[in-house]
């Protein structure tokens, strides 16, 4: 019983996590007990749980006998999200392009191929989905555990943040190069060039999509 209640919980806790990061609700909301219950077809224990952790992560307040209420993310903290996204992963090309081994980059060209069979299948959610893996696996390339932990949680608020409807079909293209010249330089051991073609990459997702 107890692993079910688990179950429940981290459920309820993704579907509620992602329906305020996508704005479903609006800031200042009050979700009541009855009101979460109902809308995601749980008990009230779980509920409890996933908006004690929810306000752990400065998406929920919960005020002391009246509830609780949506927070939510600003668009200035979605750019900022981008934007230390890019620190990072800047950082971490450095040491990914160092300390990474050739099966590894190879497992980032396949990650490519597919990136590039999805685009011409003009798969939209599907590009995005493998963009992120190849991301994830800079960052692992680097061999920091304390920047892929931190990462981790990251990429978590991004793919919720762009699972639905992210980018349009004409993009497409651009992504895929964007992707390549990171390749490109990684392959190349050009710090450098791979650190330029992923500000890039990140700019155009800010400036087209966290506006």
């Amino acid at each position: 019983m107890k692993k079910d209640n688990n179950a429940l919980w981290q459920k309820l806790y993704d579907e509620l996590r992602g329906d305020i990061i996508l704005d479903n609700f609006h800031s200042g909301q009050q979700l009541t007990e009855s009101f979460l219950a109902e809308k995601y077809g749980v008990s009230r224990t779980p509920i409890r749980d996933a908006l004690k952790r929810l306000e752990r992560e400065g998406l929920v307040e919960i005020v002391h006998n009246r509830g609780a209420f949506v927070v939510g993310l600003s668009k200035r903290e979605k750019r900022d999200m981008f934007d230390i996204w890019n620190d990072l992963e800047t950082r971490a090309l450095d040491w990914s392009i160092k300390r990474g081994q050739e099966e590894e980059r190879e497992y980032l060209k396949e990650l490519y191929d597919l990136l590039d069979f999805h685009t011409v299948k003009k798969d939209a959610l599907k590009v995005m989905s493998i963009s992120l893996l190849f991301h994830e696996q800079i960052i692992n390339m680097s061999r920091n555990t304390t920047l892929s932990l931190t990462m981790e949680n990251y990429f978590e608020y991004i793919r919720i943040l762009t699972s639905k409807n992210f980018l349009d079909e004409s993009e497409l293209s651009y992504f895929l190069r964007y992707h390549y010249n990171i390749l490109d330089g990684i392959r190349n051991r050009d710090v450098e060039d791979a650190q330029e073609s992923f500000q890039e990459f990140i700019n155009f997702i800010k400036n087209n999509h966290i506006l």
